[in-house]
């Protein structure tokens, strides 16, 4: 029998470097109990009753393919041409987000860098290595000593950084909207904060007030893009506006957004960021200090619908996981892909979209997927020796027992840490559609801002073809606007196919044939949120007639077989179903 004493100190170790400290509790919102993300129609023509369906374990999905044959091909129609049972729809303005004049572009949304406390490393004032140690036995003086040090931390923070940049650039990022915390970014120059360096190629660019507003950071030659828009933001307490143009002010540093700050306070923050250009976005939505009616009576512009830092709590519910990790860390013929580690703790923040849907009656807002990274995870020695930590975990988990004897970063199979910017980088990032005319910084800010995006775990594959919009009298409405007074609407939408990534390896397989499930769902004005369409497989195309007010927004959930290979000994992590995309949401009022 195993015993978990020792991951568990490891496992609050990780997670408190990860987030905030806040409290990561959780309440409930609208009718819906903890647990419940929508209510899942099993048959959208049918007015029958419907069933509750809990997202984390797709049995209600699972039950809906085999009772409803108009949202796929059931055993007897599997020899049917799918243009049969999904016939092509043509809408009146073309498929393609290019069609109507925006550009793909993707990126990450909520990171930390060296400007963070725990950016980096654990905490900048408790780093050692041997280097600084040597410190203490080359100088006399203290004054020398904690010099020496500086200098050695200032190197290695710099690395960090080196670090960041390359990222960014290999995983073929667009833009960066980075978050650090207030306590130190203050205190930098708008160029510090964002990186810039004039010697590497980086031009700090302008809004239309000649204010400073991000860092066009150039990029290596052999980069899949030319360059990365670094822009500002900041996370406190609750609050984490974005894309802010320079100076600053303090109020934007020291206001939260949650309900115990007076609502005056907290608008009032908002204002300066409206007035630097910026969009008020919440870190955290999920726990109790941000209710519904907070959101709403801001009114926030932005919230997210998936942190990774509440998704690595779920480990405190399975501390298998952290046995399973040990298989990440090797490095035989068998060895799972490290990069595909994150799998093991791929699952909805339940509480995200719960918000989200329940503000959305009210108000028009927008989300985005948080990375959330920090690169900062390195544990304590907790074991004297790896052959005497826990119940001979040398034999069966090896490269656990080492890393608990040892300490620090947990290095996978590939050599590189866990948290690392080149690895976190690629787990999942925000697809913006962004205007193909004007300044192309401002309107990347504009995309994000104004929630025409759609976020996806790129991991596991990416989304080539998607496209959800509606034609409202003849005009298209894209994610993120509202319409109102129309007299026809009309909702379209092409599911995605999945395309293999740019630093997939070898093993990645055809993902022709893996099954995606498409789900559009609908969020009434007196009701709750369910599903009005699913479907099955890539690349189909659908309509969707309009019938009063509501809101819609878009899941697209995936069984990742095709990374079965991929995944070596750890095959079965690619038989559960994962979130894919959740797209940004359609208002009609």
């Amino acid at each position: 029998m195993k015993s978990f004493a020792v991951p568990a100190i490891m496992l609050l170790s990780l997670l408190v470097a990860c987030g905030n400290g806040d409290n990561p509790s959780v309440d409930v919102v609208g009718d819906l109990p903890v647990g419940v993300d929508t209510i899942f129609d099993t048959n959208p023509g049918d007015t029958g009753s419907d069933s509750v369906m809990d997202e984390g374990s797709g049995d209600a999905i699972d039950d809906a393919v085999d009772d409803a044959a108009d949202n796929g091909p059931s055993d007897a129609q599997t020899d049917v041409p799918p243009e049969i049972w999904y016939p092509p729809v043509t809408p009146p303005l073309p498929f393609g987000a290019e069609n109507r004049g925006y550009v793909h572009m993707n990126g990450i949304v909520h990171l930390h860098s060296r400007w963070s406390h725990d950016g980096c490393f654990p905490d900048h004032e408790e780093i050692t290595s041997p280097e600084i140690e040597a410190c203490s036995t080359t100088y006399v003086e203290e004054a020398d000593i904690n010099a020496c040090r500086d200098a050695i931390i200032e190197s290695m923070l710099v690395a960090c950084v080196d670090e960041y940049r390359l990222a960014a650039c290999a995983a073929g990022m667009e833009f960066l909207f980075q978050t650090d915390h207030p306590g130190d970014v203050r205190d930098q120059t708008f160029e510090n904060a964002l990186h810039y360096r004039p010697d590497s190629g980086d031009q700090m660019v302008l809004d239309a007030q000649d204010r400073q507003v991000a860092n066009r950071m150039k990029c290596p030659a052999e980069s899949p893009v030319d360059h990365v828009f670094v822009y500002f933001g900041t996370e406190g307490s609750k609050q984490m506006p974005i894309g802010m143009a320079a100076p600053i002010p303090d109020i934007v540093f020291n206001t939260s957004f949650e309900d115990s700050t007076p609502l005056e306070q907290a608008q009032a923050a908002l204002a300066a960021v409206h007035a630097q250009g910026g969009w008020g976005l919440v870190c955290h939505p999920e726990q109790k200090d941000l209710s519904v009616q907070r959101i709403v009576e801001l009114p926030l512009d932005l919230i997210e619908i998936f942190n990774f830092h509440p998704a690595l709590m779920g480990i405190l519910e399975d501390f298998e996981i952290l046995f399973q990790l040990d298989r990440f860390m090797a490095s035989d013929e068998d060895a799972p892909n490290p990069d595909l580690a994150m799998m093991l703790v791929l699952k909805p923040v339940v509480n995200d979209p719960l918000k989200f849907d329940e503000s959305v009656k009210s108000i028009r807002l927008g989300h985005i997927l948080a990375t959330d990274i920090h690169r900062n995870v390195e544990l304590p020695a907790l074991c004297e020796s790896a052959e005497t930590c826990g119940d001979n975990w040398i034999e069966t988990y090896p490269n656990l027992a080492r890393l608990l004897a040892k300490g620090g970063p947990a290095i996978l199979g590939d050599g590189d840490r866990f948290d690392s910017y080149r690895r976190s980088l690629r787990w999942a990032s925000n697809h913006a559609l962004v205007s193909s005319t004007g300044t192309d910084y401002l309107a990347i800010r504009d995309a994000v801002g104004l929630g025409r995006s759609y976020s996806a775990f790129d991991i596991m594959g990416i989304p080539q073809g998607f496209d959800f919009f509606a034609v409202v009298d003849g005009a298209a409405l894209e994610m993120g606007q509202e319409a109102t007074g129309y007299t026809d609407a009309k909702i379209y939408f092409r599911t995605p196919s999945i395309t293999k990534p740019l630093w997939a390896t070898e093993r990645f397989s055809d993902p022709a044939d893996t099954e995606i499930v498409t789900k559009l769902i609908k969020i009434d004005a007196d009701g709750g949120s369910r599903v009005v369409r699913e479907v099955i497989g890539q690349g189909w195309t659908f309509e969707h007639v309009v019938d009063g007010p509501a809101v819609y927004r878009i899941e697209v959930w995936m069984t990742p077989k095709h990374l079965a290979t991929d995944l070596g000994d750890m095959a079965w992590v690619a038989d559960k179903q994962y979130p894919w995309i959740y797209s940004n949401a359609l208002f009609f009022r």
